[in-house]
């Protein structure tokens, strides 16, 4: 088993947002009868008008102090991302609701805050507007309203930090905003985040990391990989620290290898982009859709993918030099960029919530993917014939990675473990 990885640090807030004019609900909000039952969705409409107000200090409402829910809630937005919530005295359908906000958050991915499954996925062009609400169990829930788009249906299973739409601005809302909502038995109640109760007109940084059954595991934030960083036969454990954008690859000797590249809310990647036998970072950025890469050409600099996906790296057509690609969970397909710039291959495959991984499985040269569902710990493998071959392994909240451990040309399945900063190989399968 090896150890890698180093705790993540919360970015500082910026005060601008505060500044920035909010959206707010207009009129009284009419939430349509819920099909599911009103166990979820039975709040009653208080008929209060919602006035938009801007002064700072009417987004701080006092209120009493709150229970703790059953759930790990956090915040519905991508993980090291900074968002400012307020609230307001005529905030319908309960004081208790957030309205979220942040510079150009408009089309930004809002993400579920807890695993669950999806009761509700509304288009409407009144009221809350496209709308979607998550059943955490333990009569707990959540509402994620005015969404620009939904990206869930009825009976979807998600995890915490699977997206659920994008922020809008649809039914009663004057400007882009969340309306968000965490309820008990159908009644809203005072919104919690990662085991803290939240004070309304505040900015805070999500932590929904991908583990939030585990919300204070020491290495929350730190992303693993797998990749042939230091030359040798066999692919390297890597990890890359989202606080400090650090790519730090352990050594045979126990000592560290680091690469300096991205941060906040970027995501990693690692290839060989040049052919040379070595990989070399990368990161992308999902609000610009950009993927940067350190080449051995110099740098480069190029849009592929959309809002909200998962970025990855392989080498799809065999000819030695690695790629980029992304997963797009809310159509569940991975689309594989070729040299050229365009899609060189699209493959629909798994379902949403569960998390991407690449490897050779047959040890052809080419890549090809996988899937890991982190509920029951299994991983699938997508053969290039369409066949599938499936294995549990790690911790239940671990993330997936896959690499040539031994040398020998096959990838083989890895569990990293957040709570521990440990990976968990999975020996040769063939």
């Amino acid at each position: 088993m090896t150890t890698l990885g180093l705790a993540s640090a919360s970015a500082s807030a910026a005060d601008k947002d505060r500044k920035k004019d909010r959206g707010q609900d207009r009129g009284t909000l009419t939430i349509p009868n819920d099909p599911v039952g009103s166990v979820v969705d039975g709040v009653r409409i208080d008929g209060s008008k919602e006035k938009g107000a801007k002064r700072k200090d009417r987004d701080r409402i006092e209120v009493q102090a709150s229970t703790r829910p059953q759930t790990a809630f956090q915040m519905p937005f991508r993980c090291g991302e900074d968002w400012y919530g307020s609230t307001r005295s005529s905030h319908s359908p309960s004081v208790l609701s957030v309205d979220w906000n942040r510079t150009d958050d408009f089309d930004m991915p809002v993400v579920s805050s807890a695993d669950g499954k999806v009761t509700t996925a509304t288009r409407s062009s009144s009221g809350y507007g496209n709308w979607v609400v998550v059943d955490h169990g333990n009569g707990e829930s959540t509402l994620y309203a005015h969404l620009n788009s939904i990206a869930v249906g009825v009976g979807a299973e998600v995890d915490s930090g699977d997206m659920v739409g994008r922020l809008g601005t649809t039914g009663n809302s004057t400007g882009p905003h969340l309306h968000y909502e965490q309820r008990r038995n159908g009644s809203v109640i005072h919104p919690w985040f990662d085991g803290k109760e939240f004070a309304f007109g505040t900015t805070l940084v999500s932590k929904n990391c991908a583990q939030a059954e585990l919300p204070t595991a020491p290495y929350a934030g730190d992303v693993p990989l797998a990749a042939n960083v230091l030359g040798g036969r066999a692919d390297d454990a890597t990890v890359w620290r989202r606080a400090t954008g650090r790519f730090e690859t352990r050594r045979p000797d126990g000592g560290m290898f680091r690469r300096q590249m991205g941060g906040g809310t970027d995501r990693p990647v690692m290839g060989d982009w040049g052919g040379t036998g070595k990989a070399l970072p990368g990161v992308w950025n999902g609000n610009d859709r950009t993927f940067r890469l350190k080449t051995p050409q110099g740098p480069q600099e190029f849009r592929f993918g959309y809002k909200g996906n998962v970025p990855l790296a392989g080498d799809w057509d065999g000819d030695g030099r690695d790629e980029v690609g992304v997963w797009r969970a809310n159509v569940t397909r991975f689309d594989l960029r070729g040299h050229d710039g365009g899609i060189y291959r699209k493959i629909t495959f798994g379902k949403a919530g569960q998390l991407p991984f690449v490897g050779d499985w047959n040890g052809d040269g080419r890549t090809d993917v996988g899937l890991y569902d982190r509920e029951t710990r299994t991983f699938t493998l997508r053969y290039p014939v369409g066949t599938t071959k499936t294995f549990v392994l790690g911790a239940r909240g671990a993330l997936p990675v896959a690499g040539d451990w031994d040398g020998d040309g096959y990838s083989e399945v890895g569990a990293w473990d957040p709570a521990t900063g440990s990976f968990a190989k999975q020996a040769d399968f063939r």
